[in-house]
């Protein structure tokens, strides 16, 4: 039956040339035939161009239609190179160099939601070939294909390899929700288990006449140790033992029970890796041996007669988006992904970058809030933090929008701690991944001396004032006393503010809130336990929320709508009028911003400025798992 049904869409198909070639015959006879009626009556012309047009417009409005319906027996390829990045390819590198749009993270979700419920679509084909990624992005996939299986459809994984001898922890994860994992008999499984190695450069900065001068709020906050110390502080070890710990512990148990064994026995296989390919398939880590071209003819079979293959993110541009069959109920989605600043920066128009501007953060919420349409907010926050100032501007506006009815569910990414995690406590709900990195209720706070450098190089630095306070933040001379006061009761109000603002909204007493805090991070998972944040998911349960506090009913279809509107390309490159502060728009001001490798490498050393008083000690990047 699937392969008549097949066929039938297959000669479906050919409508489409046809019906072309047999409108090009009648144009071109009809233009005959007014041309020489024009001649006897001018009406005629009229009346024969009316009808092409007509005429054009109907087989348009049907190749539309047709296009997008799928065929019987389709099996969607999801293609993880990379991992989907939480917000969509904007920077115009990309766009040059011909790189295709991805589906964002939410997108891809989405569409694996979609076919779960298409009869059009009898499974999936994942080639899983990421190095590394987040393990809260790794899960919220892995959650989606598992909840397409759970449809009754199949989901086949195929891998050249899990890890070269370097870890291919995240890989394998993610492959394991996938009923069959097919990997390629050169390949191999390196599942090894999590490490974490930090660069210590206290040694170097005293050679070169550095001096790292920081106050912590307090023992956990461990945001400028890489600069301060030669090795982990014991909290910071303590804090970074449990977060590697309790993600490995996550890995193990979803890995146990995709592949019949116990956590316990998982986690001896790691002891023992990298193992090659035949050791993996003995010891039932994967299914079969086998290459791309075979993966793809496995799960045609698998289909059956007359399969189908199409990748995901056509998919998900050919079938509309719905969620229900009852009204349409708009949730605003607000993205907030990268360092919490004032305002907007620079970002390198190339190649892009992550950045969550308060002053366009705030608009967003504020579009959001006086839409009529938006029955709830669902913003997603991807965040290290950044900015004390800037995260209250955005709470703050969090909170007026809560105001104004429209209820605020906060979703969190790999990461969404110090800032991030202030902007959050802002929000009706908060849902995190078992493995999101969240937490980090602490301050930080100081300057790098340069003045011992300086000399040693032969510059010479001299300087006029006007008050006894005005070099404060000056990098050639460290804090005299009445400055050192200043910054210690500066960051003691931010730490107080922050635990105040961490009780009132996860209803927490102050001094509960305190013992957990101290700066510390946490898995999702711990936070869960301990009351920072409401429910383990993604972005689903983040909508269940949504529904479930704007009141809007099961059958009801949600239409996702982006917040703040986007401006288009050429208009970020030449700026954006603003007629008033309510018409916040971003503008790109140079294009060679970028830092590229260097600057990837200071930061790594820890040698990038300082991102604001709540910032963690690592950004997302140094949280993936391989």
């Amino acid at each position: 039956m699937t392969k008549i049904r097949s066929r039938f869409y297959g000669l479906r198909k050919l409508f489409f040339p046809v019906a072309v070639f047999t409108l090009v015959v009648g144009l071109t006879l009809g233009l005959g035939i007014a041309a020489v009626r024009l001649a006897h009556h001018v009406s005629g012309f009229t009346e024969v161009a009316a009808a092409a047009v007509v005429g054009l417009v109907a087989l348009g409005v049907l190749c539309g239609l047709m296009g997008r319906r799928l065929a019987p027996g389709t099996v969607l390829e999801l293609d993880l190179a990379t991992l989907p990045p939480e917000v969509g390819i904007a920077n115009l590198g990309a766009r040059t160099l011909g790189v295709r749009t991805l589906l964002t993270l939410r997108e891809t979700v989405e569409a694996l939601e979609r076919a779960g419920a298409d009869k059009h679509v009898v499974g999936l084909l994942v080639h899983v070939s990421f190095g590394a990624g987040g393990l809260a992005q790794i899960q919220e996939i892995r959650d989606a294909i598992l909840r397409f299986r759970h449809t009754g459809k199949f989901a086949v994984a195929f891998a050249d390899t899990f890890g070269e001898l370097r870890g291919g922890n995240g890989s394998y994860y993610l492959a394991s929700a996938c009923d069959e994992i097919i990997l390629q008999p050169t390949g191999g499984v390196a599942f090894v288990g999590l490490a974490r190695e930090k660069n210590f450069i206290r040694r170097t900065l005293d050679r070169v006449g550095v001096e790292p001068v920081f106050e912590f709020r307090h023992e956990y906050k461990s945001a400028a140790s890489q600069l301060l110390r030669t090795g982990m502080s014991e909290p910071e070890r303590e804090q970074t033992q449990r977060i590697l710990d309790s993600q490995f512990g996550q890995i193990t148990a979803g890995v146990a029970e995709s592949r019949g064994m116990t956590p316990g026995e998982v986690a001896q296989l790691a002891d023992t890796g990298p193992f090659l390919a035949d050791e993996a398939k003995e010891i039932g880590l994967v299914d079969a041996l086998g290459y791309r071209d075979q993966a793809v003819a496995h799960a045609k079979e698998r289909a059956g007669e007359g399969a189908s293959l199409l990748f995901l993110h056509r998919y998900a541009k050919r079938v509309r988006p719905s969620s229900g069959k009852g009204k349409v109920a708009t949730v605003a989605v607000i993205t907030a992904t990268g360092a919490i600043g004032r305002r907007r920066s620079a970002p390198n128009p190339l190649t892009g970058s992550d950045q969550i501007p308060a002053d366009s953060t705030a608009e967003a919420l504020r579009q959001a809030a006086a839409d009529r349409r938006v029955r709830a907010i669902v913003m997603r926050v991807n965040s290290p933090g950044g900015s004390a100032v800037a995260s209250d501007t955005i709470w703050r506006e969090m909170l007026l929008a809560r105001d104004a009815g429209k209820p605020i569910i906060v979703t969190m990414g790999n990461v969404a701690g110090s800032g991030g995690y202030y902007i959050a406590v802002g929000a009706d709900r908060i849902v995190a991944q078992p493995g999101s990195i969240t937490g980090s209720i602490g301050v930080v706070a100081g300057k790098m001396v340069l003045a011992s450098a300086k000399e040693r190089i032969g510059i010479d630095v001299d300087e006029v004032h006007t008050n006894t306070n005005a070099l404060v933040g000056s990098s050639n001379r460290g804090f005299s006393d009445t400055e050192q006061e200043r910054l210690s009761k500066t960051i003691d109000a931010i730490y107080d503010t922050f635990v105040a603002r961490v009780a009132e909204g996860r209803k927490i007493p102050p001094d509960r809130v305190h013992q957990i805090a101290r700066g510390r991070i946490w898995t999702g998972e711990d936070a869960h336990d301990l009351g920072l944040v409401d429910e383990l998911g993604g972005f689903p349960e983040a909508l269940r929320l949504a529904r479930e506090l704007a009141s809007i009913a099961p059958e009801a279809r949600l239409r996702m709508k982006p917040f703040p509107k986007k401006l288009k390309p050429l208009a970020r490159l030449r700026g954006a009028n603003t007629d008033s502060s309510d018409d916040v728009r971003a503008t790109v001001r140079g294009l060679l911003a970028a830092t590229g490798r260097i600057g990837r490498f200071a930061a790594q050393l820890g040698l990038a400025d300082t991102q604001g008083e709540l910032q963690m000690e690592s950004g997302p990047e140094d949280w993936l798992i391989r």
